[in-house]
Order: structure tokens, then sequence, then C-alpha cells
């Protein structure tokens, strides 16, 4: 079964609204691949959600809360109950780790990843 790893770099959204919408978008995605069975139930991070900037003074953690408060209480409860892998990189293949470095300086990486079962699936928030 596939990890999930977040691109946090791709989090840099221009206004709160899309953060929102991003972050709902990408929960209903990442929901589907672990009720399918295509990936585990946690998510490796560099950093904490309290870390990682959406927007300027707003960081992963408050956009949470704003996809509670705007009423996406399914998405948020399942941001919620991931399980969290902090630090990314110290687990990962090299291969893995040089791919995910490229998508930070590219902001997202486009890419169709191979069938096998082990290979960590990159989430990015941008479409």
């Amino acid at each position: 079964m596939r990890e999930m790893v977040l691109n946090h770099a791709s989090l840099s959204a221009p206004d709160q609204y899309t953060a929102v919408v991003w972050l709902r978008d990408m929960a209903v995605a990442m929901s589907d691949l672990t009720y399918n069975g295509v990936a585990q139930n946690t998510l490796r991070m560099s950093r904490s959600i309290y870390e990682i900037p959406c927007l300027d003074n707003c960081s992963l953690h408050d956009a949470y809360q704003e996809l509670r408060r705007r009423g996406a209480r399914e998405e948020y409860s399942f941001l919620l109950r991931l399980s969290a892998k902090v630090p990314l990189l110290s687990e990962t293949e090299q291969e893995i780790a040089d791919r995910f470095r490229m998508c930070e300086a590219l902001g997202c990486e486009a890419k169709a990843l191979p069938a096998e079962d082990g290979e960590p699936l990159v989430m990015c928030a941008i479409h």
C-alpha cells in the first residue's frame, strides 16, 4: 500500500478562499485513496501542520480550521484523523527524496506514477 506525501510548496495559495477549496479537494481525493485501499491513512510531511505556511500569517493548521468553519466538516475530520509522519525525507528512498525536492522547487510535479504498491503518492494542492 502506498504512502501519501505532502508537497508543502504547493500550498501557497493566493487567498484564503482558494486555500480552503484546494484543501477540501485534496482531502476528498485522499479520502477516496484510503477508502479504496490505494494509500495508507498516513501523510508524510517535512514539517508539522503548524509550520507549513498557506498564506501570510496563516499556517496549514489555520487553513484546516477555516475548512471546518466553512462547513467542510467531513474533509476537516479526515485531515485531522490522518496519522502524520514527520520528518518526511529521512525515511524515504533517495529517488523519492529527489522527486520531492524537485516538486518543491517547481511548486508541483505532474507525473504518472508507476504501478508498484510501495511507490509514494505526492499530494499537491495546486490544480
